[in-house]
């Protein structure tokens, strides 16, 4: 997607959020807010960096909805100004350079699109994390949720990095749900508990094996699809959520070629 493609949806979603939903001030606020947004993202894509304007948006975007949950209910809107600034400046500047560095290392690779999906998915990250744990946890959930990818897939070409990740978080709600849900929703004499335990702790050393030995690869990915169907009978999937990642999880290692590409590589190299 071309990049004034992306800064018209991004300046659109925020201008309209902040618009209809923040200010609570109905459909023409929230066109309105749209609109401006579209301009001021237009301006930025016109005059600034394409790369600093992807991540000094996310900066302000993070931090800004921080501060305003941090501050106190009459100096709301003060810390939301205060941490778009700081956000802005800080991720455009610092944060951007170490991504750089990261990449002419070779340990990391930027994704596509980043100036639409990284703002968007900063900002679903930390309201998730505000509302469900604590405000002060969502600046680093909100930093693994956008940046953890690049590295992940620089190492999937070793190892199939990404697959086990998938399958690892969809084992921890697995097990979760074994242990929190399934006593408090079915009897405690029903099996759910050492159904999800079981299946949960399968799934977490099927995905740190496929990390340690990614030559098992084919045997790993099987077994995982296999424990994955199997959670849904026995644990509910993890909420339904657990049992999808670690299905996905289980086809990406399954489907795993890095050392065929390297052998590849190393036979026309020769």
């Amino acid at each position: 997607m071309k990049i004034k493609m992306q800064a018209i949806i991004l300046g659109g979603l925020l201008g309209a959020f902040a618009g209809g939903v923040w200010w609570q001030l109905g459909l023409v606020s929230a066109l309105i807010g749209a609109m401006a947004g579209i301009g001021t993202m237009m301006i930025l894509v016109r005059y600034f960096p394409h790369k600093q304007i992807a991540y000094g948006v996310e900066g302000a975007i993070t931090l800004g909805l921080i501060g305003g949950a941090l501050m106190p209910q009459n100096y709301i809107y003060a810390g939301i100004a205060l941490g778009m600034t700081a956000g802005s400046w800080l991720y455009s500047g610092i944060f951007s350079c170490w991504l750089n560095r990261m990449q002419l290392k070779g340990w990391y690779m930027e994704l596509p699109g980043k100036m639409l999906w990284r703002p968007l998915l900063a900002a679903i990250s930390v309201m998730i994390t505000e509302i469900a744990f604590n405000p002060w946890l969502a600046w680093p959930v909100a930093i693994l949720a956008t940046t953890s990818w690049g590295f992940i897939l620089v190492q999937n070409r070793k190892r199939p990095v990404l697959g086990a990740v998938l399958t690892l978080l969809g084992s921890i709600l697995v097990i979760w749900f074994g242990i929190d849900i399934a006593p408090v929703l079915f009897l405690p004499g029903s099996g759910l508990y050492w159904a999800g335990m079981v299946l949960g702790l399968g799934l977490l050393a099927l995905s740190l094996l496929a990390l340690f030995f990614p030559r098992w690869h084919l045997g790993l990915g099987v077994t995982i699809l296999i424990l994955s169907i199997l959670s849904y009978v026995g644990a509910a999937g993890g909420l339904v959520l657990g049992g999808l990642l670690s299905l996905l999880g289980g086809c990406l290692i399954l489907a795993w070629a890095g050392q065929k590409i390297e052998k590849n590589n190393v036979n026309l190299a020769q």
